[in-house]
């Protein structure tokens, strides 16, 4: 048996350690220290576990995460994406990779690409920086994700690249713009937002989405929530949305299987807020975020007597509100090292309290 087919073997069964041990034997009938140290790291061994894991930490240059006697995850910056990399990956199952910094070159992604093989990532955090071209031939290399997430946010051109790989079992995406960028033009937008509804490897199993501080308007929300996602999780924070667009996208048929829905900054006020009083879909909603980023609340008094009478949003459901809208006030203390404090003081407004489980949101 070759050594392709002892690891296909771990990755097909990776929460047993069986197949594991079968690769460290194998390693150690051919004089390899390395299946020695899969084998200790299997049976808690600690002395000689304690010298694996520092073997590791001392290869990788960081802190190690070891599941099985195998390293697990993994965070890389884009100059440690040389050559070496992929031998250095060797007796690894590496099934968490964060992708930190850095731009990626020519040269970084070819090794990317040999390091991908060697991997069975199903959480991908990719926060470097490359052209969008990129993302195409990236993509089907970390088809096998089940959760990713991308804090540098994506281009109208890039989202569609996104939407278009052949993913197999993702079920989190988390796109978050640059803070400050909202609405920037060429930013992943409405025709993206609409090209990911288009996606049939999506449409299987996309369960939470976030698309935060992007350009995603009244047509994109509306798309996201046209049914053919089967979104459970839904947050469209510091999208310029704003209160025509959140009605317009109530009246899709997806809002009826949302459980979490966040609107923080895409300009709730009054009208939305009584509009989401009279949705009956939102009946099975868990969990509403209506808070602001800004100490000014776009929601007043009309919105929350119109949320506080509404016969279809649950009384179990956790309501998250900033502070003005709950009748609070800000106090203000100097910290330590001179840095102020800033925070909510008082009481939530008594009769929403009593409907819902409210939750005050931080002052950012």
């Amino acid at each position: 048996m070759t050594e392709d087919h002892l690891v296909a073997a771990i990755r097909a069964d990776p929460d047993s350690d069986a197949p594991r041990m079968v690769y460290a034997d194998w390693l150690q009938q051919r004089g390899e220290v390395m299946g020695e140290w899969i084998a200790v790291l299997l049976r808690g061994d600690d002395g000689v576990a304690r010298a694996a894991t520092a073997h590791w930490r001392a290869l990788f240059d960081q802190d190690v995460r070891i599941e099985r006697g195998m390293p697990a995850a993994l965070t890389l910056y884009a100059a440690q994406l040389v050559p070496a990399l992929v031998d250095n990956l060797r007796g690894t199952m590496i099934r968490d990779l964060d992708l930190r910094d850095g731009n990626l070159s020519d040269a970084n992604v070819d090794v990317l690409e040999r390091a991908a093989a060697r991997m069975a990532v199903r959480t991908l955090r990719f926060g470097m920086w490359c052209k969008d071209g990129e993302h195409a031939r990236m993509w089907p290399w970390f088809a096998d994700v089940a959760a990713l997430e991308l804090p540098r946010g994506l281009g109208d051109d890039a989202g569609r690249a996104l939407a278009a790989a052949p993913w197999r079992h993702l079920a989190r995406l988390h796109i978050d713009g640059p803070h400050g960028y909202a609405g920037r033009a060429g930013q992943f937008g409405d025709a993206a937002a609409v090209a990911l509804t288009r996606a049939p490897a999506l449409a299987r199993g996309l369960r939470a989405l976030a698309v935060t501080s992007l350009n995603i308007g009244a047509r994109g929300a509306a798309a996201l929530v046209d049914g053919t996602l089967p979104l459970a999780s839904l947050d469209l924070t510091g999208n310029p949305i704003h209160d025509a667009g959140v009605v317009e996208m109530l009246r899709g048929p997806g809002v009826a299987r949302l459980h979490t829905l966040s609107l923080v900054g895409v300009g709730v006020r009054d009208g939305a807020a009584a509009a989401l009083a009279q949705t009956p879909a939102l009946a099975n909603l868990r969990r509403l975020v209506l808070a602001d980023h800004r100490d000014a609340s776009w929601i007043k008094a009309p919105g929350i007597a119109a949320l506080i009478a509404s016969p279809y949003l649950s009384r179990d459901l956790e309501l998250v509100l900033d502070g003005e809208a709950l009748g609070m006030d800000i106090d203000e203390d100097v910290a330590f090292y001179g840095q102020i404090s800033r925070r909510w003081v008082g009481e939530p407004d008594p009769a929403l309290a009593a409907r819902f489980r409210v939750k005050v949101s931080e002052i950012y």
